[in-house]
Order: C-alpha cells, then structure tokens, then sequence
C-alpha cells in the first residue's frame, strides 16, 4: 500500500496531499513546530518546483533550505532520504513498519550493550579490588615471615 505525501487529521484540523493541494487550519499550525516545520517544508518544495528545477532537486534544495533555517533540522538532517522518497510517492506502511522494528531493536540492542558495559566495569573494578586486597594479603604474609624469621634468631638454643 503506497501513499503519495498525505497526512489527514479529522476534525478540520489539517488536510495535506501534496499531489492535489492542501488546507490547514493556521492556528493550529502555528501553535505545533512539527506540523509548522512540514508545511514550510511543503511550501519550500512547491516554491522550488515552480521556479522550475523539477521535483527532485526541488525536494533536495528545500530540505537544505529547512536545515539551513533550523526548521525539522535535526529530523531532515538524519531522515532527509527517507522525506525524499515520501514527497515521490515511493514510501509505505511495510517499509515503514520493517524500519521502526529494525530502530526498535537496534535501539534495545544499544540499552543492553550499554548495561553489559557497565556490569563488564563493575566487574574490572571488583577485580581490582581484590588484586589490590591479594596484594596487601601477600604483604602481611611477607611482613609475617620476617617477624617469624627476627623471632627465631632473638632465641638461642640451650647448650
């Protein structure tokens, strides 16, 4: 199932479909940076191709455009492609689910190579401890040995 840029919210709210034309609510749109940043995004890529360098590079120079300005910034910046293919109509929900599971589990897999991280220096340090503690052990052992040795030398036999 394939959808060519549409993002529909019931209740007036908002209707964007990029091939056939858009309507919003401004208020609404003014008040949430996610929504304003998509529709300077949308307006950015429908002013590029109407000065008509083609869809593509429309999409490509708005993108830079909204990055250059900070807005959806961060989001353009590490999903720009992925916008890219959205506006072309080349996006869909299995795709789009496969991606989320994969984040998904990368994102746990970094939670719990993290944890292992962690519970791997405990252990270092706990190990450290001990050597530390075996060396002090080895030390009085020493320091023993020599009170035992100075002991048996201070006594004389009986002739």
């Amino acid at each position: 199932m394939s959808y060519k840029s549409r993002v529909i919210m019931r209740e007036n709210i908002l209707i964007i479909d990029y091939r056939t034309g858009w309507w919003y609510n401004e208020d609404i749109v003014k008040k949430d940076d996610n929504l304003h940043g998509y529709v300077t995004f949308i307006t950015a890529v429908r002013k590029n191709e109407q000065s008509g360098i083609g869809r593509s590079k429309a999409v490509d120079e708005a993108i830079k455009e909204c990055i250059k300005l900070g807005v959806l910034a961060e989001y353009l910046t590490t999903h720009g492609s992925e916008v890219a293919n959205m506006v072309f109509g080349e996006w869909n929900w299995d795709d789009a689910i496969a991606v989320r599971e994969q984040e998904a589990r990368e994102s746990e897999r970094a939670v719990w190579q993290s944890a292992l991280a962690d519970k791997d220096a405990a252990l270092a340090d706990k190990d450290a401890a001990l050597q530390d503690k075996d060396a002090a052990l080895q030390d009085k052992d020493a320091e023993i040995a020599a009170l035992k040795e100075q002991l048996k030398s201070s006594f004389t036999k009986p002739q």
